[in-house]
């Protein structure tokens, strides 16, 4: 099971990171819209974290839709 949050980036676009269950959302939810840096597959990418997915098993289709490869 992975949580995957939306990073707001400086020119727009959102990014996926994916976080392992034991960063539960509730731990998280204070970043929301604070200016909190994200990180995508573990880069830091100096994005803002702006929304917070409920957990999911699989993250293929996510990342597939949000076309990252």
């Amino acid at each position: 099971m992975a949580y995957a949050l939306a990073v707001k980036m400086p020119h727009g676009r959102c990014e996926v990171n994916i976080l392992g269950d034991d960063r539960p959302v509730q731990a998280l939810a204070h970043l929301l819209g604070t200016g909190a840096q994200g990180a995508c597959y573990g880069t830091p990418i100096g994005g803002t974290i702006v929304e917070l997915a409920i957990p999911y098993p699989d993250i293929e289709p996510f990342v597939v839709k949000y076309g990252h490869q």
